[in-house]
């Protein structure tokens, strides 16, 4: 603003200060006659007569006057910014044409030189936009936005429709936060006027709601809990209410879990429609063998959408209505129908087990037996279909070749793992409650988790590993936690025959089953590129940063290195992650080579990540399947065996245990010389 005055000041431009016609000089000096008539109060005519001072009219005078300066001051204002904007635009082509010989031939001023610098200050300030506004000012001009719009009637979807825009794109977690804990009371509002809206403005709420969470993160998802609670509540009493038929309920239960994609929503809407679910299970159970299997069917999708204790919530409730029901048929009638159910949404098995423990506590022995034989001829028939082309994979040879042969080979792995890769997790639940399912149930659950290092490289399998990954961020608990101690319980000698008359290679388990583990680390590590590189292409620095290190500290032992290793290592590939080079790819894995050496966790081995690191220095989640050299990248660094790993660890861990033998015995010989030099003296007894 000072250099606008100055400007105006010296005339940039003319005729704008110069003085009107007919206008007296104040500024030279006057005759004593009218500096008396001044101090008296009176005027005088151009003639040379004096007349009374009138204020009325002297004020008119100088308020038509003051108007006059201001419609000239502010075109002066205009015509400053028009010039403005041609110096902006003549500075910018001379700028492109090469800053440093522009300025060394003295093309532009020092005011123009200064512009080009500051060219989207400027460009903001001419649309009228305040340049100095920061991420504070903007957050609280948002929030009263949505605020403002509240006033005006507007619906909760439309405010929250708004709410999404501002969260989307390309914002900072700074921003996302700041603006979360700005609207958190609006929410809170907003959750109050649940129940005067209308079904499908509540459901489309849910819906923009949970994907509002989805933007902001984990950390800052408690500011729309209250209204997520809300909207699951409003929906669970509905669905109470609703007197449609058995398999119109049951859908319209999955759907309003589907609707909105929030742990939080769908844990809600199960705890509080436990009526509903007890009341169409008993329901089901009158209803014929078609309906009851649609009934199961939608169960068990709905199963596959809820995280575990709401899975044991929901099987609580459908066996509490199912044996409440006075006139239900005979007791094989639902394993029966769950096992065509099963079949066809195998996702949902771990409710089918939650299902079979509640029977068992509630003394239907018959029950229970019942479903576990059901669900150990469906891992059976799961794990065998998959089998056959598992070993022609194997006698084809190298499975990167890409051949006819092979391609077709794998485009059938895709279509056959389908089933045993959404069964895996179940396996896993089924494994770690071995103690209270039937053993024959167990000892197949551990059959099918044999394949899991053959089944993770098909894209179904890749699927499934991606999703046990974001389970273990969301701090829930995964099946991966399992797989170092299942490959001790796959290396028993009982074990591998079994394995290896389905088709499977025996060498794969032995040895406390190292190769077994370092197949699956490496599928593991596959399935964590796409997401890491694709938050990390959106620009979600720290959520690609949580995710590595869930992935990485939680399986620290499936990759061979230590919890304190595993710490190190994120650190490692956060900084490869935020500034990808491909030149550094060598350089990086050879230090997490140096890592596992100097931080072994005893099994698993970090060559497992290998193919991650090559993925993050393109930033391509395809990098190493789609481009030769890459691959040749990965496989430069020399690879170890089974057994080079295992006697490479043994050999580090007795390094260090005779380097601390070393120190202590250096220790003790240092103190006892101390105590034994000759020129010492005891000290003096008192």
């Amino acid at each position: 603003m000072g250099r606008l005055a100055s400007r105006l000041a010296q005339g940039v431009l003319p005729g704008v200060f110069a003085p009107r016609r007919g206008a007296v000089d104040k500024s030279g000096p006057r005759s004593p006659t009218e500096r008396g008539a001044r101090r008296e109060g009176v005027a005088r005519e151009p003639d040379g007569a004096f007349h009374a001072f009138d204020p009325e009219q002297a004020g008119a005078a100088s308020q038509g006057k003051r108007k006059t300066e201001q419609g000239l001051l502010g075109a002066a204002f205009a015509a400053l910014k028009r010039a403005r904007a041609k110096q902006l635009k003549k500075a910018s082509r001379k700028k492109k044409a090469g800053a440093a010989h522009a300025l060394d031939q003295n093309h532009l001023a020092d005011d123009d030189t200064e512009d080009v610098v500051s060219r989207p200050m400027l460009k903001a300030w001419l649309r009228g936009d305040d340049p100095e506004e920061d991420t504070f000012g903007e957050v609280r001009r948002e929030a009263k936005l949505l605020e403002r719009m509240e006033s005006q009637g507007a619906s909760p979807s439309h405010i929250l429709e708004e709410l999404n825009g501002k969260l989307g794109g390309a914002r900072g977690s700074q921003y996302k936060r700041m603006l979360s804990t700005e609207v958190r009371s609006h929410m809170d509002q907003l959750a109050e006027r649940v129940g005067q809206v209308s079904t499908d403005e509540r459901r489309r709420l849910a819906s923009l709601v949970s994907r509002a969470v989805h933007q902001v993160g984990t950390q800052n998802a408690p500011t729309f809990d209250k209204l997520l609670v809300s909207t699951a509540t409003a929906e669970a009493q509905h669905l109470a209410g609703s007197h449609a038929s058995v398999t119109a309920r049951a859908e319209e239960f999955t759907l309003a879990l589907q609707r909105a994609a929030s742990a939080t929503y769908r844990a809600t809407l199960v705890d509080k429609g436990r009526a509903s679910i007890e009341k169409l299970a008993a329901d089901a159970a009158r209803a014929p063998a078609a309906s009851l299997q649609l009934v199961l069917a939608c169960m068990l999708r709905a199963a596959h959408l809820l995280p575990g204790p709401s899975v044991t919530t929901l099987a609580d409730g459908f066996a509490a209505g199912w044996v409440s029901e006075p006139g239900r048929p005979a007791s094989d009638a639902l394993p029966q129908t769950l096992v065509p159910a099963l079949r066809a949404e195998p996702g949902g098995a771990f409710w089918a087990v939650q299902l079979m423990l509640v029977f068992a506590g509630r003394g239907e022995a018959v029950l229970t037996q019942q479903l576990a034989d059901g669900l150990h001829g469906l891992i059976r028939e799961a794990r065998q279909r998959c089998y056959p082309t598992l070993v022609e994979l194997k006698a084809a040879g190298s499975p990167t070749a890409r051949t006819a042969k092979t391609q077709e080979l794998w485009r059938r792995l895709d279509e056959t793992a389908v089933q045993v890769a959404e069964v895996l997790p179940t396996c896993g639940a089924i494994w770690a409650l071995q103690e209270r399912v039937p053993i024959a149930l167990a000892v197949e659950a551990l059959l099918a988790l044999g394949a899991l290092d053959g089944v993770g490289a098909s894209a179904p399998g890749q699927r499934m590993l991606r999703a046990a990954l974001l389970t273990q961020e969301r701090n829930e608990w995964s099946f991966l936690n399992l797989v170092p101690q299942l490959a001790g319980a796959l290396a028993d000698p009982r074990v591998v025959p079994v394995l290896e008359d389905s088709g499977l290679v025996g060498a794969h388990y032995q040895n406390g089953g190292q190769v077994y583990l370092r197949r699956v680390a490496t599928q593991t590590g596959r399935a964590l590129i796409a997401p890491v590189v694709a938050r990390s292409q959106r620009g979600e620095a720290l959520a690609a940063r949580l995710l590595m290190s869930s992935a990485l500290y939680l399986n620290a032992e499936l990759f061979g290195l230590s919890p304190e290793g595993a710490g190190i290592a994120v650190d490692l590939l956060d900084a490869l992650r935020a500034k990808p080079n491909p030149a550094q790819a060598r350089s990086y894995l050879a230090r997490l080579e140096e890592l596992g050496q100097r931080y072994p966790s005893g099994t698993g081995s970090v060559e497992s990540l290998r193919e991650f690191v090559v993925a993050l220095t393109r930033r391509d989640p395809q990098a190493v399947k789609n481009q030769a050299p890459t691959r040749q990248e990965a496989d430069d660094a020399p690879r170890l065996t089974a057994l080079d790993v295992q006697a490479v660890q043994t050999t580090l861990l007795k390094e260090k245990q005779a380097q601390r033998e070393a120190l202590e015995q250096k220790q003790r010989e240092a103190a006892s010389k101390t105590r034994a030099q000759p020129g010492t003296r005891p000290p003096p007894r008192r």
